[in-house]
C-alpha cells in the first residue's frame, strides 16, 4: 500500500487515522505545510520502508524507536530476482530528482528540511537496511551517533546544516556502500575519517565547520603554528616606518610655509604698491604749456 501526497498544499498535522494502515509500505507528504511533532504511531507501521517528511513544518524531536519500522531492517538481498517492485516513487537528495522502483531493499528516511530537534537517536542505526538517510537543514544537535556504521547498506547519509558537534566518528569509514555524505554548516570539530569511501568525498562535504581538518580541508585552524617574525626586520620596519611619519610631518610643514609667505606676499605688495610703483615708475612731472598767446587788438 502506498500514499503518496507530495506538492499538495496540506496543512494541519498528521492525522490518527493514518495508525491503522497497518498494510502501508510509503508514506510520502513531502513539499506542503504540515506542521506538529512526527507522531509516535509512526512506529506501528511496521511494514514502512519509505517515510518521507521533508520540507514541511515538523517540530520537536525524532522518535526515538524508529527502529521497530521492520520494514527496514529485513535483511533481503539486493540481488533477489523474486521480488516484484510494487511501484515508483520520487524522492529528493541534494536539489535532484530520483526516481526508482519501490522494493523492499528501496529504504528511504527523509525526515529534511523541517525544524527537528534535538538528538539523532542511536535506535536508526538499527535500521540495518537503510539505504538513504536524510536529516539535513534542521536543527539537530549533539553528537554523530555511531551506531549509524552498523547500517552497511547505507549509500546517503547528509546531515547538513545543523547543530552537531563532536568529532565524524572514525567508524563510518567502514561504510564501503557510502556514495553521499555531507555533514557541511555544523559545528563539528577534529579529525576526518580516512579510508574507504572518505576519500572520494570533496570539500563540500566537510565545508563550513567549527574545526574539521585532514583530507581533503586543511590543516585545523588551532593547529597551525604561528610563525616568529625576526626582531631585526621588525627593529628595521618600525625605522623605516618612523621615518616616513617624519617624511609626511614635513611635507606638511613645508606646505604650510608655502602658503604662509606666499599669502603674506601678495599682502605686502597691496600695502606697498603704491610706494613701489613710484620707485619702480616715477610720477610724471606736469609739462609747460607753449601754446599761441594772442594779444588784444
Amino acid at each position: 500500500m502506498i500514499l503518496d501526497l507530495r506538492k499538495n498544499r496540506l496543512t494541519g498535522e498528521l492525522p490518527w487515522y493514518l495508525s491503522f494502515f497497518h498494510d502501508l509500505r510509503v508514506l510520502s507528504v513531502s513539499y506542503n505545510n504540515i506542521h506538529g511533532v512526527i507522531p509516535q504511531y509512526i512506529t506501528n507501521l511496521t511494514k514502512l520502508h519509505v517515510l518521507d517528511l521533508s520540507n514541511n513544518n515538523f517540530s520537536g524531536k525524532i522518535p526515538s524507536d524508529l527502529d521497530r519500522l521492520v520494514g527496514y531492517t529485513i535483511n533481503v538481498s539486493r540481488d533477489d530476482s523474486d521480488i516484484d517492485p510494487f511501484d515508483e516513487i520520487s524522492y529528493y537528495m541534494k536539489g535532484s530528482e530520483y526516481t526508482s522502483y519501490m522494493r523492499p531493499t528501496n529504504t528511504i528516511l527523509d525526515l529534511s528540511s523541517n525544524y527537528l530537534d534535538g538528538d539523532i537517536p542511536a535506535s536508526i542505526g538499527n535500521m540495518c537496511s537503510l539505504r538513504l538517510l536524510n536529516l539535513s537543514r534542521n536543527q539537530l544537535e549533539g553528537l554523530i551517533p555511531t551506531s549509524l556504521s552498523n547500517i552497511s547498506t547505507l549509500e546517503q547519509l547528509d546531515l547538513a546544516k545543523n547543530k552537531l558537534s563532536g568529532e565524524i566518528p572514525q567508524e563510518l569509514s567502514k561504510l564501503c556502500e557510502l556514495g553521499v555524505f555531507d555533514v557541511s554548516f555544523n559545528n563539528l570539530c577534529g579529525p576526518i575519517p580516512t579510508g574507504t569511501q572518505f576519500s572520494t568525498f570533496n570539500v563540500k562535504s566537510f565545508q563550513r565547520n567549527k574545526c574539521l581538518y585532514g583530507c581533503p580541508l586543511d590543516t585545523c585552524i588551532k593547529n597551525k603554528i604561528p610563525k616568529i617574525e625576526d626582531n631585526s626586520s621588525k627593529s628595521g620596519n618600525l625605522e623605516v616606518g618612523w621615518l616616513k611619519r617624519m617624511d609626511e610631518k614635513m611635507s606638511m610643514l613645508a606646505l604650510a610655509m608655502g602658503l604662509g609667505i606666499g599669502f603674506g606676499g601678495v599682502v605686502f605688495v597691496f600695502v606697498v604698491w603704491e610706494k613701489a610703483r613710484c620707485w619702480v615708475v616715477p610720477p610724471k612731472r606736469p609739462q609747460p604749456f607753449y601754446g599761441v598767446y594772442r594779444f588784444p587788438k
